[in-house]
């Protein structure tokens, strides 16, 4: 299993750091027990074969693409980036409209200027 060899290094090293991300840095126990926690939500929540990952690179898309897979569904990753870029609120016509109430997020706003 492609998760395998997550948790054999949690098991064997767990205060190695695994992911570093803007947030902090996190170890491969950390990283497996958020994974083993969404695998197990996803399995009681959902029969649905696969799960769709709208995330930015992060300990989070890791924890969650581990923990989906641990849940025995396919993991379907959806570009953070080129959601952001193609929603209506980052169009050149929906930003320079006044009327049109702004709707995006702020990381989305800090990456059209």
């Amino acid at each position: 299993m492609l998760f395998q060899p997550l948790f054999t290094h949690a098991q064997q090293n767990p205060q190695d750091v695994a992911i570093i991300d803007d947030k902090g840095q996190y170890t491969y126990q950390q990283l497996a027990a958020a994974a083993a926690g969404l695998g197990m939500y996803l399995t009681v929540q959902t029969n649905r074969p696969s799960v769709g990952l709208l995330l930015p690179p992060s300990a989070g898309f890791a924890a969650s693409f581990y923990g989906t897979l641990l849940s025995g569904k396919s993991v379907v990753p959806i570009n953070y980036l080129l959601a952001i870029a193609r929603s209506p609120t980052s169009s050149p016509t929906a930003a320079s409209t006044p009327s049109s109430p702004s709707r995006s997020s702020p990381r989305a706003s800090r990456m059209r200027t």
